[in-house]
C-alpha cells in the first residue's frame, strides 16, 4: 500500500482549546493542563514519527513502540482487565501477562496509526475527574477515513502521567477488555489467558 504523504510536523497547527466547565452545585471542576500536555506531548511525537520519511517501516514500528509503552499504564490496566484473577496470580504470572498484554495493545494501537495516516493530533479539553485521574479528549485529523475524537483517562497518582483507558464513542476501552477476556481469565486464570493473547499477538505479526 503506497504511503500518503503527509506535511512535515513543523506545518501542522496544533490547537489547545482547554474549555473550562461551568461551576456546578458539586464544584467546578478543574482543567488539568499537565494531562493535557502530556496527551499533546505523546501525540505529536506520533504524528512526526509517522511523517518521518526517512524511516524504515521497521524504525517506525519500533519509534511507535517506545512511545506507547512509555506512556501507557500498562500495570494499572492489567490488574483491572482480569478483575478478580490479579491477586490470585503469582509474581511471575503478573509479569508475564503484562509483557504479553502490551505487545497486545501495541500491536492494535499500531494497526490502527499506520492505517489511519494521522496528519495532526489536537487536544480539545483537559478536565479533572478526582483521585488523581483526568480525562483529555483529543481530535485527530486523518489521511484516509473519518477524523476521530478520542478522550484518554490519564493517571497521575504514582507521581508520573500515564494513560489507562481510552474512551471511544463513550465506550471504555479498558472494560471492552475486561469483558472481552473475562471467560478465559476465570476459566483458565492470567496464566491461561496470557496464552490466548500471545497466540493473537503471533498471527497479527
Amino acid at each position: 500500500m503506497t504511503r500518503p504523504v503527509i506535511s512535515p510536523i513543523a506545518s501542522i497547527v496544533m490547537a489547545y482549546l482547554l474549555l473550562m466547565l461551568s461551576a456546578t452545585g458539586a464544584g467546578a471542576q478543574a482543567v488539568n493542563e499537565g494531562a493535557a500536555k502530556f496527551v499533546q506531548d505523546m501525540g505529536d511525537q506520533v504524528i512526526s514519527i509517522v511523517a518521518a520519511e526517512d524511516m524504515t517501516a521497521a524504525s517506525r514500528k519500533e519509534a511507535l513502540d517506545a512511545v506507547l509503552r512509555d506512556g501507557v499504564g500498562i500495570e494499572r490496566i492489567s490488574e483491572y482487565v482480569v478483575a478478580g484473577q490479579w491477586e490470585k496470580a503469582s509474581a511471575d504470572e503478573r509479569a508475564r501477562f503484562q509483557d504479553v498484554f502490551s505487545d497486545y495493545l501495541v500491536a492494535a494501537y499500531l494497526r490502527l496509526v499506520t492505517d489511519a495516516g494521522p496528519k495532526s493530533f489536537a487536544v480539545t479539553s483537559a478536565r479533572e475527574q478526582g483521585a488523581g485521574r483526568s480525562s483529555v479528549a483529543t481530535y485527530i485529523e486523518n489521511t484516509s477515513g473519518e477524523p476521530l475524537s478520542l478522550s484518554w483517562i490519564v493517571s497521575d497518582e504514582s507521581g508520573n502521567y500515564e494513560i489507562t483507558d481510552v474512551m471511544v464513542e463513550g465506550v471504555s476501552q479498558a472494560k471492552t477488555y475486561r469483558d472481552e477476556f473475562a471467560g478465559v481469565a476465570a476459566s483458565r486464570g492470567v496464566d491461561g489467558l496470557t496464552d490466548a493473547l500471545e497466540r493473537k499477538v503471533k498471527k497479527s505479526n
